[in-house]
């Protein structure tokens, strides 16, 4: 009796431990993912700091080429009238750049050997004339290469920005006046 006694404590005992072990497990959530390390890295912001440089050098030396290969080939074809669109933002940027800062938010798919990220960049740019908001989405798709650039672009004046939210359609967003 006292060995059946001694028997049901120990298992007690192991069953104990193994739920503690579970839980502290279960504490971990997706930190053992091996795609959680884009939580801490920073290329996806880095990228997007870059393009938006890319962005205002186009920008500042009134090169349409340059901003339309950024595009990705889904948007060209989707957009109606992109070609104009660029001369729009050429034409109503104005001045040198002296700084821009920025934020990001980044959505990442992954299916087998397949992976989409998106990136939507929403960037505060001075120059030494205006103030503008330059919000852009850029997406990067294993599967699809024709997805992969720009798919959405706009640049307000600070003052404006408010009639440009909301807009996600292909290309470069221009509101009605």
């Amino acid at each position: 009796m006292v060995a059946v006694m001694k028997g049901h404590r120990f298992m007690k005992i192991v069953s104990v431990i193994i739920s503690a072990i579970a839980f502290l497990f279960s504490l971990s959530g997706c930190s053992g993912y091996p795609h959680s390390s884009w939580l801490e890295d920073d290329s996806l912001d880095k990228l997007a700091e870059k393009r938006c440089e890319d962005i205002v050098a186009a920008l500042e030396n009134k090169d349409s080429s340059a901003i339309k290969a950024m595009f990705s080939q889904k948007a060209i074809e989707e957009a109606e009238d992109l070609d104009d669109e660029i001369e729009y933002i050429i034409e109503h940027y104005e001045g040198s750049l002296k700084s821009f800062k920025g934020t990001t938010s980044t959505e990442e798919n992954i299916n087998g050997k397949s992976k989409k990220t998106t990136v939507k960049a929403d960037y505060t740019v001075i120059t030494d004339k205006q103030t503008y908001v330059l919000f852009f989405v850029e997406v990067s798709n294993t599967d699809d290469e024709t997805e992969n650039g720009i798919y959405r672009l706009w640049l307000s004046k600070e003052s404006e920005k408010d009639a440009y939210y909301g807009h996600f359609d292909a290309g470069i967003y221009i509101p009605e006046e």
